[in-house]
């Protein structure tokens, strides 16, 4: 099912322009106004009301210094402002779309590469071309700006997608660039600040990717120390070899940087000449000096003739030169960002467009020379869920993100590079290591520190967290009482394993005879399989389910079975559905006929059915994404369906409303024709 806007038919949902003014018409339509909702949300959830509340609070948050400030843009500012403001909702940032033709530099396994973007699209999403495809476990990099020093370094990208046909336009530069790209597409100007295409002048100065061999070199000058001599009673001088300047020939002496007896005399207690005066004859008894393989001596001014006492700081080595490394490794890149004025903006017609993601907070590339910017959603959404206030003697403010298994770790890295929060990432191959942590051990831990909790799940495993061993089965069709349920019920796992050698009065003793008559030794229970357990002759259901969970405690569970219905058992406050287009609503229920005849729906304990039982039990939910949603009506009321539950009403009815069927079909890409249904908000068709 598709919709269309204007009549003019699409293979994807235009974001966000298109999907805001779905959301926003829908609801309103359905008498639901995002003023009334935000305004009770706030009243009885506490939320920020102003965006001067929302910036306090992410100050007093957990949020990296300088990240509000310095490294986020003026649209993300809007964005997290806006639903932090009404509660949560949607932050579907459009990313620029670059036609195929684009090059990129990439970066993999070492080896730069320049390729266009098409096929960089192609590839990255395991397409092959001559029968080779890429190994998608090496990490994909491109030059990404960084706004200090306006370096350029490498970022990872995370997707890379094809956007569809659209209107493009050709910015030319004053030093030969030129770049395609669609309207909407963010550009970043020489002051720092922002600007879709659509609103480019020309004359405007935009960012150009400048190589090494272009930037003018400066000679490089040697730091020079003014040193004082004779210190040959100083235990750290350093010996020196002089030319003579009254005869030929040298001399041998030892001398003490300045700046360090300086700031040996104000550890004495000493103004300078007393200190090299006792230095000088020998009686240095008592004082204390720096060990110049443990002790720096920094210029706070950088200037290494300013040795007033008041700019000199004793400084540990590593710390001394993190902090040097931090304010100059920005002057040592091989490429860097300079200006550049546009000198044309021209139509170039409808062509295919693509675009990439990469890593925040760095959410910039480089095309065909020229800086732009991506879409930028999760830092966003990182921090968007730090403007909720934690309490930790409740779960408000703990923090759920479902987002794709395989950025799972990138979405851990990045909520520690832009906040202070430790997060719990869900991995299985982490739950082989013996320093893993469970998800319970994760959240005792904060519990105890007054720690905000933040878990990182993947779509993939979002069923088996939730639902268990019933995930990708039909709800209402399962036996009534399971195994695990069966074990869990009757007896806990230790009780068992002390039953299983008879040392629990009642229980064990027939418990022992059935081990010893059956198994012999506890090793042999261990090696028994579940089904010849049951078959045992005899045996009552008590002892029976002793000998399953006495089983069940000995033998090693799959990494999967460690947390298996873990998200059950928790209620996470905040829910951030990340790459929210996953979310597909078709397949969600089976239809089964019951003996009656009647057709009853059940729902599939699969992915989508998980995010909905996760959304249900939220306070606040954030859905983000930077792709392009598939023009399908089904899907689109899923997506709606999980951010705002029962806000949207059933599929059939919401469909009933809002689409006119049937529809006259329409003519794909490809020559084939498809019924499509066309949204409506009220009279109106869209």
């Amino acid at each position: 099912m598709q919709f269309r806007r204007r009549g003019r038919p699409n293979e994807f949902i235009s974001v966000p322009v298109d999907a805001a003014w779905i959301v926003a018409n829908t609801l309103e339509a359905a008498g639901i106004s995002f003023e009334a909702q935000a305004d009770l949300r706030k009243v009885e959830s506490g939320l920020p009301r102003t965006p001067d509340e929302v910036r306090t609070r992410l100050l007093a948050s957990e949020l990296r210094e300088g990240i509000w400030d310095d490294w986020l843009l003026d649209f993300q500012k809007r964005g997290i402002t806006q639903q932090a403001m009404a509660g949560g909702g949607h932050l579907w940032w459009k990313p620029g779309c670059l036609t195929g033709d684009s090059e990129i530099i990439i970066n993999r396994a070492g080896k730069a590469t320049r390729v266009r973007l098409d096929h960089l699209v192609h590839k990255f999403n395991g397409g092959g071309s001559g029968g080779q495809k890429w190994n998608l476990d090496i990490p994909t990099r491109t030059g990404a700006l960084w706004k200090t020093g306006n370096a350029l370094l490498l970022n990872e990208i995370v997707a890379a997608v094809a956007c569809g046909p659209k209107e493009v336009w050709c910015v030319k530069t004053a030093h030969g660039e030129s770049l395609k790209a669609s309207a909407d597409h963010v550009f970043i100007l020489a002051n720092g600040k922002e600007k879709k295409l659509s609103e480019l002048q020309v004359g405007d100065v935009l960012l150009r990717r400048q190589a090494s061999e272009e930037r003018e070199r400066k000679p490089r000058t040697r730091k020079h120390y003014p040193e004082v001599r004779h210190m040959w009673n100083h235990p750290h001088g350093a010996l020196r070899v002089f030319q003579r300047a009254d005869r030929p020939g040298s001399q041998r002496k030892k001398t003490v940087p300045l700046h360090r007896l300086v700031a040996e005399a104000r550890l004495n207690g000493l103004d300078l000449d007393t200190l090299v005066g006792r230095i000088v004859l020998g009686r240095t008894d008592g004082l204390q000096f720096l060990d110049p393989l443990k002790w720096h001596v920094h210029h706070r001014d950088h200037n290494p003739r300013n040795n007033a006492p008041e700019n000199l700081e004793v400084l540990e080595i590593p710390v001394h030169l993190r902090q040097h490394g931090r304010n100059s490794h920005f002057q040592h890149v091989v490429d860097a960002a300079s200006p550049t004025a546009i000198m044309s903006i021209t139509a170039a017609g409808v062509e295919e467009t693509y675009d990439l993601t990469l890593v925040s907070p760095q959410n910039t590339f480089v095309a065909n020379g020229i800086v732009v910017h991506n879409s930028g959603k999760t830092a966003g959404a990182i921090a968007w869920g730090l403007t909720r206030q934690f309490d930790p003697r409740t779960s408000k403010g703990a923090i759920l993100t479902v987002t794709k298994a395989a950025v799972r770790h990138r979405w851990g890295r990045e909520i520690e590079k832009l906040s202070h929060v430790r997060p719990w990432v869900s991995d299985p191959d982490d739950r082989r290591r013996s320093g893993w942590r469970s998800l319970d051990d994760y959240l005792i831990e904060c519990w105890a520190y007054g720690r905000r909790p933040w878990v990182v799940v993947g779509w993939e495993e979002l069923a088996a967290l939730v639902f268990g061993a019933d995930a990708h089965q039909v709800a209402g069709t399962l036996a009534d009482v399971s195994q695990e349920k069966l074990v869990g019920r009757i007896v806990t796992p230790e009780q068992a394993l002390f039953c299983a050698v008879g040392q629990v009065q009642g229980v064990g003793p027939s418990l022992a005879e059935v081990l010893v008559s059956q198994f012999g030794t506890i090793e042999a229970l261990q090696g028994a399989a579940p089904d010849a357990i049951h078959a045992l002759p005899g045996v009552g259901q008590r002892t029976l389910a002793s000998l399953l969970a006495a089983r069940h405690y000995l033998v090693p569970q799959a990494p999967i079975a460690q947390v298996h219905q873990a998200l059950q058992t928790y209620n996470f406050d905040t829910v951030i559905f990340d790459e929210i287009h996953a979310a597909k609503n078709r397949q969600r229920k089976r239809w089964i006929v019951g003996e009656d005849g009647q057709i009853t729906g059940h729902n599939r304990r699969n992915m989508v059915d998980a995010a909905e039982w996760i959304s249900r039990k939220a306070k606040l939910r954030l859905g983000t994404t930077a792709t392009p949603i598939p023009n399908r009506m089904r899907d689109l009321w899923g997506i709606l369906d999980l951010v705002q539950p029962w806000g949207m009403g059933g599929y059939w009815k919401w469909a009933k409303r809002y689409c006119l069927d049937p529809a006259a079909p329409i003519l794909l890409p490809d020559g084939t024709e498809r019924p499509i249904e066309e949204l409506r908000v009220g009279d109106e068709v869209v």
